[in-house]
């Protein structure tokens, strides 16, 4: 008989199904957390409250300080990413990759997977940046600038920027 293993996750109703060997469903409860979280972003779903709230917060208390502070890009995006508070959390990085590839582009926009694989070279393994990128585009953060056959090139919009600054050290 042949080793059949599955994992059938229904976002509708939050049910998950892990079939298999003892061993591979003991390797998926393991990463039980980081599904459930990935779950938990279907239909809209922030990423977590607290990130929601941390935009909220941040875009409601532009004051002339934050204003003020420049978004000016580095050469190098690691130096970028070092150029944020200690409080940068994955929807940040997210973002600011974004602004920083889309400053870096001729075209000033930026896709996705340029974003997934920039955050990669740099250590930061996120789970889903899609996922991210389309819960900033509904908090307005960044919107579509353009589609190329199944492509998607992506701008951050004024809000983000101004989220950005506020992020800044």
């Amino acid at each position: 008989m042949e080793n059949v293993t599955r994992v059938k996750i229904n976002l509708k109703s939050g049910e998950l199904v892990i079939t298999g060997s003892e061993q591979f469903v003991e390797k998926q409860i393991e990463k039980l957390d980081e599904i459930v979280a990935l779950m938990n972003l279907k239909d809209g779903n922030s990423p977590n409250e607290e990130a929601e709230e941390k935009i909220e917060e941040a875009l409601a208390n532009v004051d002339d300080t934050t204003k003020n502070k420049s978004l000016d890009i580095p050469t190098s995006i690691g130096e970028w990413l070092n150029s944020f508070k200690e409080d940068f959390t994955d929807l940040d990085k997210v973002l600011a990759v974004g602004y920083y590839l889309q400053k870096s582009s001729p075209e000033n926009d930026f896709k996705t997977s340029q974003v997934t694989k920039a955050l990669k070279e740099h250590g930061y393994n996120l789970s889903n940046p899609t996922m991210s990128l389309n819960y900033l585009s509904d908090k307005k953060l960044v919107f579509l600038n353009r589609k190329v056959g199944v492509l998607k090139f992506m701008r951050v919009s004024a809000d983000g920027e101004k989220y950005l600054k506020s992020l800044k050290r």
